[in-house]
């Protein structure tokens, strides 16, 4: 071989080579010493041994740690971690741990909305991948998608009430026809979620932080090496499932993968703990990570962090200067956060009349005004609401003159940008005003998995008794964002890796 050469290992070959090494990052944090979460979580990003071989780096970590044995570790306890506990728990398996690393569990979904996604006799599985696809540039995994409108219905509607008795809200305060909301969003989902496994005896471990992937000479994995409040230690297991959130709240990595433009503009919507400790550990095990570089920008209102994404299709937005910037009538809450950015110092404002606020679906309306206190601004004029946001008044009333005149039945003609749906004139007092800047609320990139939420590895072969799901995955949302869709993989996909790791820990 010549020294230009680089030899090349599989991972399996790799990891075999390394004896009795542990894949993965390890904390230079004392045995038993008090460290804040925060403090844990900037001392696991700190390398000790490192030994590299091939193009590979392996954290050797301190001496064995003590150790428990169970079937499946689940990392986070989240939506998708939870409904894993619950569905391996159904499938007959009951030595199942949850670590999480905040001190209460609930993750990104406590703070969500509460609506999913469903395929519904109106909405076939055939009409849900090609929305899907639709908005996502056909850059989702078509396979995974399929999988997520096939069994989203069932799961949803009724597998989620009947073991963690999750409650909807009547059809007609729904999301949309396709979008069932749970009552009393996200807080209530996760309370019922956490009081499933805790009837069935599923130990929910907090302040306990996924450091490093423990892997043996086959290359499989078998656990987690964890860093609880009393000092490290290795969950040994023979499945183990990883549900623990995106990278939102790691500025350096929002800053590597996306931009720096979102990592110091970009408000953070979801909790502080989603730090991408699961997208470190699965690099150290060759994991192919896909759609590094996409993130959920939603529009948030700064102070309440309520997003007030079904206002504007009813009304205009513009910026601080009065200006129209993007079609309401089309757009998502996705696009008019990440539009948000591009305006000056990233400022945004919603602007409806008293008909435009009636026209706000009841699920909406309860979400903003009711569970996260969203402040809605009320003005007799257009020049005072336009004062009290400090929008240039000239410039807001030549905008809502101009659309007005363009206005048609369905459409506008004549202005730039157009209005192409829900075209109604701004003109019955009193007005509505809403600011909102773009909010990071989750990322979409993260390992690619299959059809059962194995993680595959850079040749596209599992990683043995490896799983993830949630908001951790990559391969599902790209750009644009499907409203319910987060919550619905979570899941779908987390009753299939549930369901899945049972099946092999009892073989």
């Amino acid at each position: 071989m010549s020294s230009s050469e680089k030899p090349k290992f599989s991972r399996r070959e790799f990891l075999a080579g390394v004896t009795g090494a542990v894949v993965g990052l390890v904390a230079g944090a004392a045995v038993g010493s008090a460290v804040s979460p925060r403090k844990i979580t900037e001392t696991v990003t700190q390398t000790q041994e490192i030994t590299r071989t091939a193009t590979q780096t392996v954290t050797v970590g301190p001496p064995s740690p003590p150790s428990e044995e169970y079937d499946i570790v689940i990392v986070g306890a989240g939506m998708a971690g939870l409904t894993a506990a619950i569905a391996a728990y159904e499938a007959g398996v009951r030595k199942i741990v949850v670590l999480e690393k905040a001190p209460i569990p609930g993750g990104n979904s406590s703070v969500a909305g509460g609506a999913f996604l469903i395929s519904t006799p109106d909405f076939p599985p055939s009409d849900y991948v090609n929305y899907v696809m639709k908005i996502t540039q056909n850059k989702a995994v078509p396979e995974l998608i399929q999988v997520l409108a096939e069994k989203s219905y069932e799961t949803v509607m009724e597998w989620l009430p009947k073991v963690a008795n999750v409650k909807f809200l009547p059809k007609e305060k729904w999301l949309s026809s396709n979008a069932p909301g749970v009552d009393g969003g996200g807080p209530a989902l996760m309370k019922s979620m956490i009081e499933a496994v805790n009837q069935r005896g599923i130990p929910i471990l907090t302040e306990t932080i996924a450091v490093s992937l423990l892997v043996d000479l086959k290359g499989e994995v078998v656990g987690v090496r964890a860093l609880t409040k009393n000092g490290y230690k290795d969950f040994k297991a023979k499945a183990t499932i990883l549900a623990c959130g995106g990278f939102q709240a790691n500025q350096e990595m929002v800053i590597k993968y996306i931009s720096p433009k979102v990592a110091y503009n970009a408000i953070l919507r979801g909790l502080p703990n989603n730090t991408g400790d699961g997208h470190r550990m699965l690099l150290e095990v060759r994991a192919k990570m896909v759609f590094m570089d996409q993130y959920h920008g939603a529009t948030v209102q700064p102070g309440t962090y309520a997003n007030p994404g079904g206002f504007f299709p009813q009304g205009i937005i513009v910026n601080k200067y009065g200006k129209r910037f993007i079609d309401e009538g089309v757009a998502t809450y996705v696009e008019a956060g990440k539009a948000a950015l591009e305006q000056p110092d990233g400022l945004a404002y919603i602007i409806l009349d008293s008909e435009g606020l009636k026209r706000v679906s009841a699920w909406w309306r309860d979400y903003f005004l009711v569970q996260y206190k969203g402040k809605l601004v009320e003005a007799s004029s257009i020049e005072e609401l336009a004062k009290t946001f400090n929008i240039d008044v000239d410039e807001l009333k030549k905008t809502i003159e101009e659309f007005n005149n363009a206005v048609r039945d369905g459409y506008t003609e004549g202005i730039t940008p157009p209005k192409t749906k829900n075209t109604y004139r701004i003109e019955t007092p009193p007005f509505y005003g809403i600011n909102y800047v773009c909010g990071i609320t989750l990322t979409f990139g993260g390992p690619l998995v299959d059809k059962y939420a194995r993680v595959l590895d850079l040749e596209g072969k599992p990683i043995p008794r490896l799983y993830a799901v949630g908001e951790l995955t990559g391969g599902f949302f790209f750009e644009n964002y499907p409203g319910g869709g987060s919550l619905a993989r979570c899941a779908v996909f987390g009753r299939i890796a549930g369901e899945h790791a049972a099946s092999i820990v009892k073989t």
